[in-house]
């Protein structure tokens, strides 16, 4: 798109105008001829100078804007070449994929949060062990009784046990070579 045909380019022209008219009546009161002297005259002088000030007035506010114009158009430009390129068929919404990589991930982070709550939980505040019945404690404290009676019966045989079995298998005190 040429800056000549937009309506900026048609502004440019026309500021271009008006500072060339400006510079030209500047140019003729430098090199104008001095008034001839009356108080009429000096009205006149005064008010062509007061006219040729506006005039450079407004044509440096128009330069001004000229020059804000063309860096906003030359902004824009750079900004099209220059700028972050996206597909006609890209757009702000999340594709299909990114959602479902997104539920994905949510799932992920409460699955992990509830089995680290529960882990820790148990280890920071440990069930409290429930009450036995009295039918299961009557039955763990005869199984205690069982076992302490067996290992009682197991120690009575081994010291029942003869000497010399213990001693080894043969009932030589004294081995030979042969064995």
């Amino acid at each position: 798109m040429g800056i000549k045909n937009s309506p900026i380019g048609e502004l440019a022209e026309m500021l271009q105008e008006e500072t060339e008219k400006g510079l030209q009546t500047a140019a003729q009161q430098i090199t104008g001829k001095p008034p001839a002297g009356g108080p009429a005259q000096k009205q006149q002088t005064n008010s062509q100078q007061q006219q040729a000030n506006d005039a450079a007035k407004k044509q440096a506010e128009q330069a001004a804007k000229l020059s804000q114009v063309k860096q906003e158009a030359n902004n824009d430009f750079v900004k099209q070449m220059y700028g972050e390129s996206t597909p006609a068929e890209a757009s702000t919404e999340p594709t299909q994929d990114q959602q479902k990589q997104a539920e994905e991930e949510q799932k992920k982070l409460a699955l992990r949060q509830k089995l680290h709550q529960e882990y820790y939980q148990k280890l920071v505040n440990p069930p409290k062990q429930q009450e036995e019945r009295a039918a299961e404690k009557v039955e763990r404290e005869e199984d205690e009784k069982k076992e302490k009676e067996f290992v009682e019966l197991e120690e009575q045989k081994k010291k029942e046990l003869p000497k010399m079995s213990q001693k080894g298998d043969s009932m030589e005190k004294l081995k030979g070579v042969s064995g």
